[in-house]
């Protein structure tokens, strides 16, 4: 899994692995967490950092897109299309709600360049790479 608080590159069998923690979670009580957390894709090339994120059955009104200072947060809600109460469902697995994913960059990032596109239920999130990441050269004080 990737560690939401850094963008780097990791190791494959790193992507693919799962929190210690959330995995004690899911052997005990089933995935809980994986209609919350959207499944994301990141992809780096040497311009822009890619995400694409899984977001069915989820309207393009309710999909939002923001950004903190460097933390990329993706979020959506997922209305119920049922009423339990009224309606004589025998089985209810899908669930709904919020979710939200969210992924710190590890360059400055301008807001107006970002895009984000939806469609088929996938959100494309393009990150674009300064051109130049600035470098400030630090002072060595010897005593």
């Amino acid at each position: 899994m990737i560690e939401e608080n850094e963008m780097t590159k990791w190791p494959q069998e790193r992507l693919n692995s799962c929190h210690p923690f959330e995995k004690l979670m899911a052997d005990i009580f089933g995935d809980f967490t994986e209609d919350r957390v959207p499944k994301v894709d990141v992809r780096e090339t040497a311009l822009e950092l890619v995400f694409v994120a899984e977001l069915p059955g989820i309207k393009d009104s309710k999909i939002g897109v923001e950004l903190a200072g460097s933390v990329l947060t993706i979020q959506g809600k997922r209305e119920p299309e049922h009423d339990a109460e009224v309606d004589s469902y025998r089985l209810i697995e899908r669930d709904s709600g919020d979710l939200q994913r969210s992924f710190t960059v590890n360059f400055p990032i301008k807001p107006e360049c970002i895009k984000a596109s939806y469609m088929d239920g996938r959100l494309t999130v393009v990150v674009p790479k300064p051109e130049e990441i600035p470098v400030t050269r630090i002072q060595i004080q010897v005593t």
